[in-house]
């Protein structure tokens, strides 16, 4: 079984945090496979220096190495 995990940075949107909170609520319905953690305070951004307001897309080994 393959899973995957989404980090939304709720701090890269003027959106209040409920709305994007329900969004994701009703895509984790259509996406079970799929477990959405909201990043509140920018910290994936600030500490693995990613692009903020953007997709980034990380991907894990089986291991926990990330592919470049």
């Amino acid at each position: 079984m393959v899973g995957r995990i989404a980090i939304v940075n709720l701090e890269a949107t003027w959106k209040p945090n409920y709305v994007i909170e329900k969004i994701l609520s009703a895509r984790q319905e259509v996406l079970p496979d799929t477990t959405f953690l909201k990043d509140k305070k920018s910290v994936l951004v600030n500490e693995w220096d990613l692009a903020d307001d953007a997709s980034n897309v990380l991907i894990f080994s089986k291991k926990g190495e990330v592919f470049l």
